[in-house]
């Protein structure tokens, strides 16, 4: 008996998905839910049951497999992003928010699933959660800030955040581990001209300015200056002169008259 490579993937793909509704059916009967529904219905409901109750980490689970199961072109629902939002306000252990966390990543990778995490307020509860959260959901967090700062929206939601420059300055200083991820995101930030006056304070350009043993750092950091000193108005006579562009152009013209 021969099988195509297609065949094996697809077999693969089925088995995996029935395995996943196995998991996503007993969950929901622990959450005393029963009889025939779409996963739509069945997300809404869980949502609904645990308004009730405290958080319990198959429900995460669900929200997971709920994730997985959705079809390609289908909208995952708003309470359920909503109540993964939530989860990292409230007070639960690291492995309950560490989950949340990978939920939401998965979510953001969809643009539209990226406006609805800034649509429910995502950004904030992922800032407030860096500023105060133990290391091992720092990395998680810095890498969904990060795609969120992909939008322009995202950019000026972390923005807008009180001192939330001060505070990603004050965690390059806390967590060294994680400088490259903070010095990407604020790469992002740099992005809205009025960011720059912001960032450019002693301390950062003195951080940046110094060198480390890591060259991948090194490199980002000069990034990172080379950004902050970019002016906020004039930007084109500003590269002209910092390239010589003025003087290439003066040439190009006297040699055409």
């Amino acid at each position: 008996m021969t099988v195509s490579v297609d065949d094996g993937e697809n077999n693969f793909i089925e088995k995996n998905r029935s395995e996943n509704i196995k998991k996503i059916t007993s969950i929901a009967k622990s959450w005393g839910i029963n009889g025939k529904m779409t996963m739509h219905e069945l997300g809404l409901l869980l949502v609904e049951k645990s308004s009730t109750y405290p958080v319990r980490k198959n429900l995460l689970e669900a929200f997971h497999l709920l994730y997985q199961l959705k079809a390609s072109d289908e909208t995952y629902p708003l309470v359920i992003i909503e109540k993964i939002i939530t989860c990292l306000t409230l007070s639960l252990t690291h492995e309950y928010k560490l989950e949340a966390l990978k939920i939401l990543l998965l979510i953001a990778q969809e643009e539209k699933g990226l406006r609805n995490i800034l649509r429910l307020q995502g950004c904030d509860a992922t800032l407030n959660l860096l500023f105060k959260a133990e290391e091992v959901l720092k990395p998680y967090c810095l890498n969904l800030l990060i795609r969120i700062s992909e939008s322009l929206r995202g950019r000026i939601a972390i923005l807008e955040y009180t001192d939330s420059p001060q505070q990603l300055l004050l965690q390059l200083q806390k967590s060294k581990k994680f400088s490259n991820l903070i010095l990407k995101l604020i790469t992002n930030l740099l992005g809205v001209p009025t960011a720059r006056k912001m960032f450019n304070v002693p301390k950062f350009i003195s951080y940046l300015s110094s060198k480390s043993d890591d060259s991948e750092l090194n490199l980002r950091k000069q990034l990172v200056l080379w950004l902050v000193n970019l002016p906020s108005q004039n930007l084109v006579d500003h590269l002209a002169s910092q390239y010589g562009l003025h003087d290439q152009n003066w040439s190009i013209s006297s040699e055409n008259k």
